[in-house]
Parts: structure tokens; sequence; C-alpha cells
């Protein structure tokens, strides 16, 4: 009974298509996974990530407060449970049941990017093809699949929330453009319907970025209905209203559980990008709407009526889309940021930075499909008096540029929006090429397929050229976090800089004052004030008031110390008379290397061996160079390691550098537990220091 439906399916089923898209998810897998052969991952939030992971594999559930971070207060875990519930899921199926192991976590850890990474891809073949043609949709999933600024987030070994977030962003819209193709509520419908706001929903409790969805999806509500109020009957265009409201409700009531804020935080977004013009543009938008809803409604039933205001609708619509690129290039002209995090953490962690001075990085050649889309796009809904679907991707790409453009961090969203990009222009190209002469269709295909060709190059030479910052030789932090997993406490405490947190409570697996997530002002103020200050009690007072065991320090930070002294003081004014001594001279770490005959080779100074050894190796009081004559100026040398430090008269005299070159007054408070290629852990004599502040 059944082999006759079976015959039927493999019938329509079309070999080619999933062939093709089969090898293009296999390409985006290959380009990220090159990654795979380090021994550890990306960046710090993906040991944050890889930690909880590894307590749901443990316990079955995320813990309230996190049991390793902020240990002087309680701090709980960010809402991402999709994405961890999942990893933890497919650790099971891949590691058949076995128990928590930490090498099988980061072996996951390593996959599951860009196994997320070249599904996305895949599904922006099927979005592609929903909208437009399976050409469309064969460029939309390449150019996914290559982008650098997209590979970035979803390679091997960046295991954040984001790597997995468009995944239901991609596989929600796929459905709401089904639905919204609907013209008459019926189960195909509701099911697309339910399937939408379901996956958009998902990306709520995986993903902050979910704020895209309401972002993009409801100014194509308002512009698509200036189209179908024309090209659709009074029923079909009630449907869908119905349909996109029906989607929002479920996305909605999937939300409620963490709040509605996120409305309030949408509307501070378009706020900062609008200023005074936003709330003339609400009110514009919904008088225009009710104008319009009356002349649809209104003319219908009269031909005449109908045919003269659809014609002005296009145009109006028309208008309206390139006057937003107007208004987006001036924009762009005349202010220089949006979305700006104010204070010493907006300065001083560089994702906060603006966008556009890396765009030649994050995107080469392809950043030209964005700029032809949003040209093309316009024509287009002239043009195809029935396409509406083009303006959601108007609004899509046209939104996460202005962010890209804002925000460095944002580079990724936009990141994904060149494969749509793509779709329209070669969309556009096969219909404008049945115009043009052979020769000119050769050479508009050769543009296109080296652009396509670019992309590719550029996202292989991407992947081979970024390492994980874990795996630099300085510091080389991996032996000292396996030396603070096996030799201290488990229930130690560690005083550290928040840059290091997440590798200090994943791989150390010991407890942080700080990490990477910045949830105590108070703690980054101490811990910079302890690296700063020359008085001896102050710093001892700092780790005595945290109750810390040991502190953790970076030769990479004594050349930080004027980002330090901005923590320190809370402002980014480096002309503040507090933050003018850190920045009279050098201060830095350079690692140097050794040649046969003995010399020590340290960035452009060659010291031979007597000179190297001449270097002092212990703490100074008195300067042993002059900085352009007249700055007095440290110059030491590692005694255990071939690493060369500079350092100004504020630096040297900081109670880091103290402990650092084992000064004899602050190492009375301080045993030298570990010293490796850059990084040197002391333990904290907590009864000296009770009975030095006692005498104070």
């Amino acid at each position: 009974m059944n082999l006759p439906s079976v015959q039927s399916f493999f019938a329509k089923f079309d070999k080619r298509q999933w062939l093709i898209v089969f090898l293009v998810t296999l390409l985006a897998f290959a380009i990220r996974a090159h990654l795979m052969r380090y021994e550890l991952f990306f960046e710090f939030d993906s040991y944050l990530h890889a930690r909880i992971i590894g307590y749901v594999l443990q316990t079955g559930s995320v813990p309230a407060v996190d049991p390793l971070a902020y240990y002087f207060t309680q701090v709980g875990m960010p809402v991402t449970y999709v994405f961890w519930y999942l990893s933890a899921f497919i650790y099971k199926i891949l590691f058949l049941g076995a128990a928590y192991s930490k090498a099988n976590v980061i072996l996951l850890v390593k996959f599951l990017p860009a196994f997320y990474g070249a599904l996305i891809s895949g599904a922006m073949f099927f979005l592609g093809k929903e909208i437009y043609s399976k050409k469309a949709g064969y460029a939309m999933a390449f150019i996914a699949a290559v982008s650098p600024a997209f590979v970035y987030r979803t390679m091997s070994g960046f295991f954040e929330d984001d790597c997995l977030g468009f995944l239901w962003f991609v596989l929600g819209l796929i459905f709401f453009v089904r639905a919204m193709k609907s013209s008459s509520f019926d189960k195909k419908m509701a099911l697309n319907v339910l399937l939408s706001g379901i996956f958009f929903g998902t990306m709520i409790w995986s993903w902050g970025m979910f704020l895209l969805i309401p972002i993009i999806i409801i100014p194509f509500f308002v512009l698509a209905l200036l189209r179908i109020g024309w090209i659709k009957t009074k029923k079909e265009t009630i449907v869908f209203a119905g349909a996109f409201a029906a989607i929002m409700v479920i996305f909605y009531l999937i939300g409620l559980p963490l709040g509605m804020d996120w409305i309030m935080r949408s509307f501070s977004y378009a706020d900062q990008a609008l200023g005074v013009l936003l709330w003339p543009l609400i009110i514009g938008a919904v008088a225009v709407l009710f104008a319009f809803f009356y002349l649809v409604f209104s003319s219908k039933g009269n031909a005449e009526k109908t045919e003269r205001y659809a014609k002005f609708s296009s145009l109006f619509l028309v208008m309206i889309l390139f006057g937003v690129l107007l208004m987006t290039a001036m924009l762009f002209v005349t202010k220089d940021r949006i979305f700006e995090v104010s204070g010493v953490l907006g300065a001083s962690v560089g994702e906060e930075n603006t966008g556009h001075q890396f765009f030649a990085g994050k995107y080469n050649a392809l950043i030209i499909l964005p700029v032809l889309a949003l040209i093309l796009l316009p024509l287009r809904i002239w043009r195809e008096k029935k396409d509406y679907f083009s303006l959601l991707l108007f609004v899509w790409i046209l939104v996460t540029l202005v962010m890209a453009w804002y925000k460095l961090k944002f580079t990724f969203v936009f990141g994904l929006s060149i494969a749509p990009a793509a779709g329209i222009v070669a969309e556009e190209l096969f219909f404008y090429i049945k115009k043009l002469s052979k020769l000119e269709t050769k050479i508009v295909f050769a543009c296109f397929a080296f652009i396509l060709l670019t992309g590719l190059a550029a996202g292989i030479t991407f992947t081979k050229t970024n390492i994980p910052n874990i795996e630099y030789s300085m510091p080389d932090w991996k032996p000292a976090l396996e030396w603070m997993r096996t030799s201290t406490p488990a229930d130690a405490k560690m005083f550290n800089w928040w840059n290091q947190g997440h590798w200090i409570t994943f791989m150390g697996e010991r407890a942080v004052l700080n990490d990477n997530r910045n949830m105590s002002k108070e703690s980054d103020r101490d811990f910079a004030i302890f690296a700063i200050t020359p008085d001896l009690n102050t710093a001892l007072e700092l780790v005595a008031g945290y109750k810390s065991d040991y502190v953790v320090l970076d030769a990479t930070d004594f050349g930080s110390a004027v980002s330090m002294a901005e923590y320190a003081f809370d402002t980014i004014n480096t002309e503040d008379p507090r933050i003018l001594p850190y920045r009279m001279g050098p201060s830095y770490a350079q690692p140097c290397s050794v040649s046969a005959d003995g010399t020590v080779s340290c960035g452009g100074n060659n010291f031979p061996a007597g000179t190297w050894q001449s270097i002092p190796s212990t703490w100074q009081s008195t300067p042993n160079q002059l900085y352009q004559e007249r700055v007095p100026l440290f110059l030491y040398r590692d005694s255990s390691a071939y690493i060369f430090y500079v350092m100004n008269e504020a630096t040297n005299n900081s109670i880091p550098a103290r402990l650092w070159f084992n000064e004899a007054e602050a190492m009375k408070f301080f045993e030298q537990s570990y010293s490796g290629q850059g990084i040197k852990i002391f333990k904290i004599n907590k009864e000296a220091i009770r009975e030095e502040l006692q005498k104070a």
C-alpha cells in the first residue's frame, strides 16, 4: 500500500538540488573545521559555555549561581538554555551516552560551532529558494559558507551562543515566508505560523540577538502592507495581517517567562540610531498605514481607483526605500558613533569599537554584494508588482549594515546578511542577462564568479590565519592553568584580572575575582588599583578584603598600565594627572630569541650574551636607561626565560612589578608559587598580611 507513495516521493526527489546543498554545507563545515587542529579554542566566552555544559552533563541542570566566578558575591548564569542543553544532548549522541569528560567537551566545543555554521549555511538555500528561486538559494548558501565575518563566530572553537543563534532565525524566516504567502487560513498556514513562532521563540532562549526579529519583521510588515493592499483581496490582506499577528503572539508567549524588557531594548537601539526622528517616523508610519488602509478598502470594487492607487503606492514605496538609503548615507557621514558603550569598559573592550574600519578584512570583495542589493531591491520592487518579500531582505540587510558600521561586535550579524544580498544579486543577474549580448553576459558572469571565488579564498585564508588566543607562547597560559588545576587547593580563590577569568574557571577549575562578563565594576576597579599602586598597604588591604588565596599576574599587563589606571580612577581622560605618570615612557614585555652565538634578539634590540646577562633580573629602584634622553626607564630580563622588560617609573614602582622581580619588602607577604613564560602566580601569606595591617 505504501510502495507507490514511496516511489512517488523518490520520483519527485530533486537529487541534483540536494547534492549541491550537501556539498555547499560540507564546504561550510570544512572551512570552519580547519581550526580543529589546535588543542584548545577561541576567545574567552567559549570557555564559559564549555564549563556550563559540563554542569549540565554532570548534574542535569544549569546552576542558579555561578560556583566559580565572583566569589565575593553571588552571580547567576546568562540565559542561553537552548544552546547549552542542545549541545549537551549532542554530546550524549556523539559520545554514545558517555559521562562527563573535559577532554570530550573540548572536542565537542571544537566541533559544534563548525557544525552549526554549516547547518545555517545549508538552511540559507531554502530561504533563498522560498523567496526567489533555487539559483538565489545556491548563491545565499555558498556566500554564507565562505563569508569571513560569518565564518568568524561559527568556526571551530568559537563556541558562543551566537554560533547557534542564527539557525533559529533562518528557520523561523523560512516558515515565516511560507506563512505570509498564504491566501487563506488552513492547516498548512497554521503549521507554518506555529513553526515560525516556535523557531523565533527558541532564539529568545538561545541568543540575545533575538532582538533582530522584531527589529526586522515589524518594519517589513508595515512596508509590505503598502504593497499587498493592491495585489490581494480584502480577505487575503486580513489573512496576511492575521498570520503576522499570530507569529508575534507565539514569539511573545515563548519569551514571556524571561520578561519583556526586550521591547524597551529594541526601542533603545532604534532611539540611538534615529534620535529625534524615531517618534515622527513611527507616527508617520501609522498615519500612512491608516490612509492606505482607507484607500485600499474604499477602492475595492472600483477597478479604476484600485489601479490608480496601486501605481501611486508602488511609486511611494520605492520613494520610501530610496529615501531610507539616502538617510542612512547621511547618517554614516554625519554621525561618528551609535550604540556606544560609555566609560572605561567601552573604551577598553575592543568589540565595542566602531566596525566600519574593519570592513575590508571582514568582508573583502563581498562587500559589493549588499551595496548592489540595496540599490537593486527598490528597482525590483518597482518592476515586480507582486514581490513583497524583497522588502524583508531590504530591511534585514540595511539594519545589520547600520549595526556593523557602528559596532565591531555586530560585524558578525552583518556577515550573514551578505548571503541574502548575494541571492538578490544572483536573481537580478539572471533577469538582466536576458537583455545582454553574449559578450556582455560573459563579462557579467566573470565579474560575479570573481566575487564568489574571492569570497571562497577569503574564507579559507581567514581560518588559516587565525590562531586561538590561548595557543600563543607569550604568555603561555596552558601550563599555568594546568599547574593551577593540579597544584592548588580545589577551593582556592584567584585574585586576577578579568580577561583571563573564563580560562581560569574552565581550564584551571578555580574560583576567580573577575571574568570576561565584567559583572562587578568594583572588583574590576580594585584589581586595577592593585595593578598600579606603589603603596604596599593598599595592595595588602585589597587582597585581604577579598579573602583571596593567590595573585595571578600576566607580563603583558605591564603594557596595559594606562588602561589599568583608567579602570582604577574610572576615567577615559588620558590627560588626567593621575594617569599621566603611566604614559611617561613605554612599558612592555617582549619575548626574545637566541641565535647560535648566544645573541639575544628582542624585537629590534640585539644583545650579545654578556650584555644580556648584565641586565638586572631583580627589582631596581634606580633607572638604568633614559627614554628620549630625559625619561627614566627600567630594563629587566627574565631570570628563567628569554623575555625583555621595559618599564617607565610609575609601572616599575607598582606592586605587581615589585612582585614580578622579587623585591624583598613585597615578598614578605607573597610567595612565588609558579613562574612560566610570561605568567607568575603568588600565594598570599594571609597571616603576615593580617599582622601587618594590624600594625597599621
